[in-house]
């Protein structure tokens, strides 16, 4: 019964950990002055709900990594198995966030194009 009890623990807390900073995400660094940097964030549930609602329909249920860089959000996927990224940017208008287009920008382009 002890092992049932352990078991379940271990379980449950495996399942409350916060995955977008557990592995899933990528953490991009500055190369150069080549890019903005960016730094993964967590966003409040509602802020999130709101700004997937923007997403075009094939990426609102997708995984996503939260990115802020200067003046923008950006709602990334994860890195293809080829290494490539892409997400979506939100610019701050007013008290609120609106997706800038609905195309997504590359965020990382796989090793054999770098």
């Amino acid at each position: 019964m002890r092992i049932l009890f352990a078991a379940t623990l271990v379980l449950l807390s495996g399942c409350a950990t916060d995955s977008a900073f557990s592995g899933y995400c990528t953490v991009y660094e500055l190369l150069g002055g080549k890019a903005e940097p960016t730094g993964l964030v967590r966003l409040p549930s509602q802020l999130e709900s709101e700004l997937r609602s923007q997403l075009p329909g094939s990426a609102r249920d997708m995984y996503i990594c939260w990115y802020a860089t200067g003046e923008h959000l950006i709602a990334g996927g994860r890195r293809t198995p080829s290494g490539g990224n892409s997400g979506y940017v939100f610019n701050k208008a007013g008290d609120s966030w609106v997706l800038a287009f609905p195309e997504p920008i590359l965020l990382s382009l796989p090793p054999a194009i770098e």
